[in-house]
């Protein structure tokens, strides 16, 4: 409740191991990192979707061993700013020092950090990573690879293959999730021969960040 009243954006809901982002363990064992220096507790991401737009922590585990004397929950509220992607620091006062205190808060600027994240509308990313083409007579065979690296799975994707401005085929490339990607090979494609290149164009109904990127035009090697 802490974080979710501090960012009136993050919800937390209690869930199924299964279906759970954050799992939280407990444990009556406790040990001594260094000399004079007791550790309550761990936490951090299990599972990282490392994307270049926008790296996405699906999972993160939290394990809490022994918790300090203190009227806010110092130990839980440190390791879940680790699950949700942050390092230590080195304001004594900050919830994310590497040593807990009883008087250390959720500063602003985790709590900045978090907001300006949580708002960001999701989206699907769709760009192509490459494509090739190989022509022989009236027929082309071509591959491409496709990658969605938004925040949602991108929809109903289809593939459009123009050549002088004259769509030549579609294909339904279906879903694509994100932070995957999808690799199409057509072949025997009847193309018109005076024609030196094709032009391949992404759809979907999926909102994108950016669709500047959903054109990629590919010359033709010819056999």
């Amino acid at each position: 409740m802490i974080v979710s009243n501090y960012t009136e954006i993050i919800k937390f809901y209690p869930s199924s191991e299964e279906n759970a982002d954050i799992l939280i363990g407990c444990s009556k064992n406790s040990y001594e990192a260094e000399e004079s220096v007791f550790i309550a507790g761990e936490g951090g991401p299990t599972k990282i979707i490392n994307s270049t737009y926008f790296p996405i922590i699906e999972k993160g585990k939290i394990l809490l061993y022994n918790q300090k004397t203190c009227e806010k929950p110092i130990t839980e509220l440190h390791e879940l700013i680790h699950v949700l992607g942050f390092e230590h620091v080195n304001n004594t006062q900050s919830i994310i020092y590497p040593y807990l205190s009883c008087e250390q808060e959720v500063d602003s600027k985790i709590i900045n950090m978090l907001k300006e994240l949580y708002s960001i509308e999701p989206k699907a990313e769709l760009y192509f990573l490459n494509a090739s083409a190989l022509k022989f007579g009236k027929y082309v065979n071509f591959s491409v690879n496709v990658r969605n690296e938004g925040l949602i799975s991108a929809q109903n994707v289809i593939l459009k293959v123009i050549s002088e401005n004259i769509q030549l085929d579609s294909f339904d490339l279906k879903e694509i999730d994100f932070g995957a990607g999808k690799t199409f090979e057509v072949s025997y494609l009847n193309v018109p021969s005076r024609t030196d290149s094709l032009i391949f164009k992404l759809e979907t109904e999926t909102p994108e960040f950016d669709k500047d990127n959903n054109i990629l035009s590919s010359n033709f090697q010819e056999v």
